[in-house]
């Protein structure tokens, strides 16, 4: 009995650990491009205006996101929205990567990993409400 409700425990700890990564990596990705938007200005030959839709793609996903995943982990599940998440924030790293010299990829690169982005925190926050 002791052995189980240790076992136990330890998932619990170990869920908690990786559901804590990601949610740093997820506000990370959308903290970290903003050091480089200066050079990414410079690069494209941009101005700063146009320049910031790169964080604001990111935004607007990010936000729409996170109440649709948080509705959704009701009817499809938390571990199936949470790897779909992982997909699509990949897909759009993959994207940004292959991408990278052209502006309007680079802006839908950012779109769609605000997307992906947008279901850790709030399935971290229905995981916690609800366990």
């Amino acid at each position: 009995m002791n052995t189980s409700y240790s076992q136990s425990n330890l998932r619990h700890n170990q869920i908690l650990i990786w559901l804590c990564v990601l949610s740093f990596f997820s506000v990370l990705n959308e903290m970290v491009l903003n050091v480089s938007l200066p050079d990414i200005a410079n690069d494209f030959n941009k101005s700063p205006a146009s320049t910031s839709w790169v964080n604001t793609a990111f935004m607007l996903t990010f936000s729409i996101g996170t109440a649709v995943y948080g509705k959704l982990s009701d009817q499809l599940g938390i571990k199936r929205l949470l790897l779909f998440g992982i997909i699509i924030n990949c897909f759009g790293s993959v994207i940004g990567f292959v991408g990278h010299s052209f502006f309007s990829l680079l802006i839908m690169a950012r779109f769609i990993q605000g997307a992906g982005a947008a279901a850790f925190p709030a399935l971290v926050m229905v995981v916690v409400a609800r366990y």
